[in-house]
């Protein structure tokens, strides 16, 4: 596999349904997960100002992180490594931000 090719399959390719906002909310999850305490306590309320406070906007990003997942566990043979564990704790990061709206 050639560098161009590697660097392909690993750079993040933007879901065609996701708007500007979900983006960055899915950018501001894994920019905390990637932090040394994700789970603080501000976490939750950095990615709901992220969502504009919007219910509707952390299920689209929880259906984005739900993709990389997939295109993530397609690419590396489901192996656990540094991405894996970032995405999986967005997704935890996302997940709890929405359920606050249902709470």
């Amino acid at each position: 596999m050639d560098a161009r090719t590697a660097s392909e399959e690993t750079a993040p390719v933007p879901l065609a349904r996701s708007s500007a906002s979900v983006e960055q909310i899915v950018s501001a999850a894994r920019s905390l997960a990637r932090s040394s305490a994700p789970h603080r306590p501000s976490a939750i309320d950095e990615l709901s100002r992220a969502a504009g406070d919007s219910a509707a906007a952390l299920t689209e990003a929880q259906e984005e992180i739900a993709e990389l997942l997939r295109r993530h566990a397609r690419r590396s043979s489901s192996a656990a490594d540094e991405e894996w564990l970032e995405l999986h704790t967005a997704r935890r990061l996302i997940e709890t931000a929405r359920s606050h709206f249902d709470a």
